[in-house]
């Protein structure tokens, strides 16, 4: 698995992944990274190359006028599922946010939908 340096690379993959599931996506909506609709459920996913507070800040203010809201970050390197990253989930499940992690092998890119 590589590196994303950019949140610009995880748009195509993410807009795929959603299109695939019958959505339509937009970029740069109104301030959001990415806006998806599907008969007339709205989905906002809010992109970082990191984990961060700014990240939940924006994701929580987007759930004020969308359905769902999604943060959207690159799937570490070195991914494990340990009590740190438990307590990341749980702080997401408590905020109400679902979670999109994004790997890149070669040229191949993947959107996971971890939460």
């Amino acid at each position: 698995m590589e590196e994303i340096r950019y949140e610009k690379d995880m748009y195509e993959p993410v807009k795929k992944y959603l299109t695939d599931l019958g959505f339509d996506v937009r970029s740069e909506l109104n301030k959001c990274d990415i806006v998806a609709r599907k008969d007339g459920f709205i989905l906002v996913a809010e992109m970082k190359r990191h984990l961060s507070f700014d990240l939940l800040e924006q994701a929580v203010e987007r759930e004020s006028y969308s359905d769902a809201v999604y943060v959207c970050i690159p799937k570490p390197v070195s991914f494990t599922q340990n009590k740190g990253w438990k307590s990341k989930i749980k702080v997401l499940k408590r905020l109400g946010l679902g979670l999109f992690l994004v790997s890149k092998i070669g040229p191949l890119y993947t959107v996971e939908e971890a939460l």
